[in-house]
């Protein structure tokens, strides 16, 4: 906008009027829109993105087989009849590795054990040396299992009981917790119906991811 101003009276010569220009000094940045010293504004998404590249490299650490890690411990405890324990080799229990039918699916790489009656009990233990850092697997009974069947798993992390889950016939249940820091895994099952057949309870597919 212009204005005119006149100069004080008694001054003939400035009988002309004075415009008055605007100033065109431009208003200084609003601190919300403030660069960071890397140049990219705060709360921006390239923050986002860089926490969002560090999770899926996170979630994108390699994992090994669980059983391919080294065997402490194993026992079998039938309702009937004695006891049977292994301080390394979880076979000689009766706990075997490979393909385990569930749900129509053929999980490979799986832990279980087979002919698991009512009443019967077994765990297996292995050595983390701190070296893992997520334990993920799936709780499930075989196809050819009986339809009553019901198993609880309970997962022991370093003498402490970390989580629990049961499966069914039918109805596996997902494991996926934390063993960061951690020295001695234990997975136990227990068989919780009162069935007169056998089942085949089984951890498939069955990884520990290694920490970074």
């Amino acid at each position: 906008m212009t204005g005119y101003f006149n100069e004080p009276l008694g001054n003939a010569k400035s009988a002309e009027p004075v415009p008055i220009v605007a100033s065109s000094t431009p208003a200084p940045p609003s601190p919300a829109s403030s660069p960071t010293s890397s140049g990219s504004p705060v709360g921006t998404a390239a923050s986002q993105q860089t926490t969002s590249a560090e999770a899926e490299t996170e979630s994108a650490a390699p994992a090994v087989f669980l059983e391919e890690l080294p065997v402490v411990a194993a026992r079998f405890h039938p309702r009937l009849g004695a006891s049977f324990s292994s301080e390394n080799d979880a076979g000689f229990v009766g706990f075997q590795t490979g393909v385990i039918e569930a749900g129509g699916n053929a999980l490979s790489h799986s832990i279980y054990k087979p002919r698991f009656s009512a009443g019967d009990e077994a765990f297996v233990e292995y050595n983390l040396s701190r070296d893992y850092s997520v334990l993920s697997f799936q709780a499930v009974l075989d196809d050819s299992s009986d339809t009553d069947g019901e198993v609880s798993f309970e997962i022991l992390v370093d003498g402490k009981s970390a989580k629990r889950v049961t499966a069914a016939f039918g109805s596996p249940a997902e494991v996926s917790i934390s063993i960061k820091d951690s020295l001695r895994l234990r997975i136990a099952i227990v068989r919780l119906d009162r069935g007169t057949r056998h089942v085949t309870a089984g951890m498939g597919e069955a990884t520990a991811t290694l920490a970074r």
